[in-house]
């Protein structure tokens, strides 16, 4: 909703008042709509995938080869510096929709390497604080009942991926001029 004017904050406001996304809820319809279905879910994190690549632990997991998969050094998850992220999001009517992401493409391939970011974090630390206390319980349920993760495995998997860890600069504390 960025790119037709609605504020980060004020989106994420909303969200946690509607309570969305239902991860939880989702995987529980998925559950009781297909009782004897095997239903694994994965922390989509390069850290955690069984095989250190999140594609290929997916294609294992499925039974099938997950070769070719493994060893990509590309960047992962690229961005734009911060800069140039606040100038796109100042002129809305680069955009032809919503969905449209030409103009970051086009920027992405002709820009410098040291243009590129690794995607600086949109939310102010109590932002990210109070996302992860609303979803907090969900979040242990999924990690022990659907990721299959125990105790100690559980706590570290959650504290290391579900929680804010406050280093970094984050976009929304960036001043105007700045």
């Amino acid at each position: 909703e960025m790119k037709s004017g609605v504020a980060l904050d004020a989106y994420v406001r909303d969200c946690l008042a509607r309570n969305t996304p239902q991860f939880l809820r989702t995987i529980e319809t998925w559950k009781a709509t297909l009782p004897h279905a095997r239903i694994v879910v994965r922390v989509l994190a390069q850290a955690v995938a069984e095989h250190g690549n999140p594609a290929a632990d997916f294609f294992r997991l499925l039974g099938l080869d997950g070769s070719g998969w493994e060893g990509d050094d590309a960047r992962v998850n690229p961005s734009l510096d911060f800069a140039l992220l606040h100038i796109l999001n100042k002129n809305p009517w680069l955009f032809r929709s919503r969905q449209d992401n030409e103009p970051f493409k086009a920027l992405m391939r002709i820009l410098p390497e040291h243009r590129l970011g690794t995607n600086i974090k949109m939310l102010s630390l109590e932002e990210e604080q109070r996302i992860a206390d609303h979803f907090a319980a969900d979040n242990r349920i999924i990690l022990t009942k659907f990721c299959g993760l125990t105790g100690q495995e559980a706590e570290r998997i959650y504290e290391s991926y579900f929680r804010p860890r406050g280093d970094g600069r984050a976009y929304a504390d960036v001043g105007e001029i700045e």
